[in-house]
């Protein structure tokens, strides 16, 4: 904003479209001292006593007499102006740069058009503060010095809103934790106080609930008589709404809803006044369950304390098994609904205590079932409340009916689901064969009669579990039919999309697409958190949300971004990581390994990867290890007890591990037929993250397999371009500059003193980099230190002019070259 002067010299009009609070008068003012220049400034503001326009005409004339032609002439509230009037002062500040400082767009879109190319712009969210700004703006603007603390608590309690900065930041004392500053109170104080009354009763009435002000006939049944379009658009000019202050830095918020700050303000001011408004409540929250906005209607009727309509939306939404509800407002609503409501009706009640189940609260389903209503279909509500949450309950098919409230009307429809189920268990378990057989029972049993979120589930499973054999195209089928089978029955974003969305991330990793398979991941975030409550394992666990965060460790370290994966690892373990289920204890162990590789701890890897379960991709990842620390003897041990393949992928690890056996042995022809057969196998299915995850002297085998064949296919290309880019990031990660000028010194005759002496250290540092050394190459002597270190070529020279040669490779003509 201080820079617009000199960044924008070629530019004679510049706008400031900005809220009131937004602290625009004082930047303006501040600029223009900053400028060096002569300026005039005009305030449209309210009580002016000739017409607008001859004030202005009045203050142009002047300026140019005072200080002729080259200042500055800043118009304040320039909304006041007409179109037309807007347009005539343009031509009449001829010679002056003009600011126009306004609370909107300030500017008509056609004038905007014919005045392109000299005007330069400053909006409401060019002026919102980070937190890091806080302490200079407020210095610069009010004058007062705060400390970093105190700035960080300012912008905490006003989320960056200007007008809530520059209050706080101005008082000598801020109150503390046992005296809070309202941040909503600072919003009513210095934002809604200031806007006309009209759009203060329709912000009033319209900011009670999220997600409704982008309906005018919703906010017409709320606010009778009034133009909601009209004020719609009136209070974005206003900055009252989240697409025209920002949160935070990085929230994408939906347009038309107010920001959370003027909510809060809002909510806070109507609170006081003490409005009832029950019946405009109520006649809205019919209007939004008749559109099918479940979650919306609840909250209207809630908000009028028409608890019996709430309980009736929610047994209309239980028949869909609550889609488009997040879980966190649905478990809100049921422990608010009073007792007397429900207790009572026996569907009301099997409602509730479904809804809790759901929500992953079966303390409160417990409660709610214990004075069990004697209906037929009872018996069917609490084993389907037991396979909810992953208990071993018993239920009887001959007693099963239960209500339409599950959308299951008969026991095969019944079977069906908890088959889905106990499949769903079975896949994080690591039992590929249990949870295939669950499913083919449960499309065998009732497939065509399961409800659509219930089917949701199971797709999602049969993808996710053929994706991690390494069925690609298998897998990305089955996730697709999912989504699109969502999106037709109007379920999208429903928690059981969870493991489909993760399948399809798994496929792209496997395809080598982790900067895909991220976005794919936090495309799906919000769905994956609700999947996490919507079915729980019997230890309580959470499995979607824990696959989700492990797999983004692993795609972190496959773009190299290690601090970042080493956070989320962390969060991991702070959570509990100990009771992940098998099939993600796996990937986990693997993620770990790979980290400590990646930082040269190779011991460290060898451990994490021993105490994991014995599957085909642990024991591959061991053997590479083992390979790099040149244990010949653990390196055979390992191969010996390669466990049986479990899918494609598993076939590709397996031939890979021997292949990299067999090179380190010196036998480069069954390495070479093993890779060719490995390229083979895996070209259908466009694997290619299993090729990367290889030792290096492996990776330059396929690679220089792969540029042999002169017709090459994309896929093929493609993994010979990040084989070589793999290459790049090789050999030294982890091992220090220092510790690389001790390693050339082990390799001469030299004793640990004299090298201590003619590095100039003690002989205590030396050992101690030793010590370092031999930890990331996984050695016990230097010997050993320095024979690796050869092989991975990290020595300079050699103290006998020896050459160092890889015995393995052949001297073919590609080699001589290369």
């Amino acid at each position: 904003m201080l820079r617009l002067p000199q960044t924008h010299s070629g530019r004679d009009v510049l706008v400031v479209g900005a809220p009131p609070g937004s602290g625009r008068t004082r930047l303006v003012r501040r600029w223009l001292e900053t400028a060096g220049a002569a300026w005039s400034w005009v305030a449209l503001s309210g009580a002016v006593p000739s017409p607008m326009m001859d004030v202005v005409t009045r203050a142009v004339g002047g300026h140019l007499d005072r200080d002729g032609p080259g200042g500055f002439l800043v118009v304040e509230a320039v909304e006041a102006l007409s179109p037309a009037e807007l347009e005539d002062l343009i031509p009449m500040a001829a010679g002056l740069r003009l600011v126009l400082v306004g609370r909107g767009d300030v500017l008509p879109s056609g004038l905007a058009v014919r005045l392109a190319g000299r005007v330069a712009r400053v909006l409401g969210e060019d002026l919102w503060w980070p937190a890091e700004r806080v302490q200079s703006q407020v210095a610069t603007l009010t004058g007062a010095h705060v400390d970093s603390a105190r700035a960080d608590r300012i912008h905490r309690l006003t989320a960056g809103w200007p007008a809530g900065v520059l209050a706080l930041g101005a008082r000598p004392v801020l109150p503390g934790d046992a005296d809070p500053v309202a941040q909503e109170g600072v919003v009513d104080d210095l934002v809604l106080r200031g806007i006309p009354g009209p759009l203060l009763e329709f912000v009033l009435a319209t900011s009670l609930l999220p997600g409704q002000v982008p309906d005018p006939e919703l906010c017409a049944a709320l606010v009778p008589g009034t133009n909601p379009a009209r004020l719609l658009d009136e209070a974005r000019r206003w900055g009252l709404t989240a697409d025209r202050w920002p949160f935070t830095a990085s929230d994408i918020l939906p347009d038309n809803a107010y920001h959370p700050l003027v909510a809060a303000a809002a909510r806070r001011m109507r609170a006081r006044r003490g409005a009832g408004d029950a019946e405009n409540l109520n006649r809205a929250g019919v209007l939004a369950s008749a559109r099918a906005r479940g979650p919306l209607a609840v909250d209207l009727f809630r908000a009028a304390g028409a608890w019996p309509h709430v309980l009736a939306e929610l047994e209309r939404a239980a028949v869909q098994g609550f889609r488009g509800w997040e879980t966190p407002h649905l478990h809100e609503i049921i422990k608010a609904l009073p007792e007397p409501v429900w207790a009572s009706d026996a569907q009301g009640r099997a409602c509730v205590a479904f809804a809790a189940a759901i929500c992953g609260d079966h303390l409160l389903a417990a409660e709610v079932l214990a004075p069990a209503p004697p209906v037929e279909w009872w018996p069917a509500v609490t084993g389907l409340i037991g396979a909810l949450g992953g208990s071993t309950n018993s239920w009887d098919p001959e007693n099963a009916f239960p209500l339409d409230i599950f959308g299951i009307r008969d026991a095969g429809a019944l079977n069906a689901t908890i088959e889905v189920l106990a499949a769903r268990t079975a896949a994080f378990a690591g039992d590929q064969g249990a949870a295939t057989r669950h499913l083919a029972s449960a499309w065998e049993t009732g497939s065509d009669r399961l409800p659509r979120y219930v089917l949701l589930a199971g797709l999602g499973v049969d993808a996710l579990v053929a994706a991690w054999a390494g069925d690609l195209s298998a897998a990305g089928r089955l996730a697709g039919r999912a989504f699109r089978l969502a999106s037709q029955a109007g379920l999208d974003g429903h928690p059981l999309l969870a493991t489909a969305g993760l399948a399809q991330a798994e496929v792209l990793r496997s395809r080598g697409d982790a900067a895909g398979a991220l976005d794919r991941l936090d495309e799906s975030a919000a769905t994956l958190s609700t999947g996490a409550e919507f079915v729980v394992t019997p230890a309580g666990g959470a499995p979607p949300t824990q696959a989700h965060r492990v797999l983004r460790a692993r795609l972190l370290l496959d773009l190299g971004e290690r601090t970042a994966a080493r956070d989320v690892l962390s969060a991991l373990h702070a959570d509990g990581d100990e009771q992940l289920p098998p099939a993600l204890a796996v990937r986990l162990a693997l993620a770990h390994a790979r980290l400590a590789e990646l930082d040269g701890d190779l011991a460290a890897a060898q451990s994490r990867l021993e105490a994991a379960p014995g599957v085909p991709a642990i024991t591959s990842a061991l053997l590479f290890v083992t390979l790099q620390r040149q244990d010949q003897h653990e390196t055979a041990a390992v191969m010996a007890r390669f466990p049986a393949d479990a899918g494609p992928e598993d076939r590709l690890r397996r031939m890979l591990s021997q292949a990299a056996q067999a090179l380190a042995e010196g036998r480069r022809g069954p390495a070479n037929d093993l890779v060719n057969e490995a390229l083979v196998a895996a070209e259908p299915d466009g694997h290619l993250r299993v090729f990367l995850d290889v030792p290096a002297v492996l990776r330059m085998l396929i690679s220089t397999t792969l540029r042999r064949a002169p017709d090459a296919s994309n896929w093929r290309r493609s993994l010979a371009s990040r084989l070589d880019d793999a290459g790049a990031d090789d050999d030294t990660v982890g091992v220090t500059r220092r510790e690389l000028v001790v390693l050339e010194q082990l390799t001469t005759d030299l004793t640990h003193a004299q090298i201590a002496a003619g590095l100039f250290v003690s002989e205590n540092t030396l050992k101690s980099h030793c010590r370092n050394l031999y930890r990331k190459l996984g050695v016990h002597s230097r010997e050993e230190a320095v024979r690796i270190a050869r092989v991975k070529g990290w020595l300079s020279s050699s103290p006998r002019g020896d050459a160092v040669i890889d015995v393995n490779i052949t001297p073919t003509p590609e080699v001589i070259e290369l």
